[in-house]
């Protein structure tokens, strides 16, 4: 993912604030999805 790109498309949003709520949901997913395959790989070892 480039991650220039995505910000640039976040500055040149319209309305500030659904940008920032898609940067918050975004690292959340990431979060819940980095710790989730973290710990499937703890139960499967």
């Amino acid at each position: 993912m480039d991650l220039s790109k995505l910000y640039k498309g976040h500055y040149l949003c319209a309305s500030r604030i659904t940008c920032y709520m898609q940067m918050y949901l975004y690292g959340a997913f990431k979060w819940l999805f980095l710790n989730g395959s973290y710990v499937s790989a703890e139960q499967r070892r």
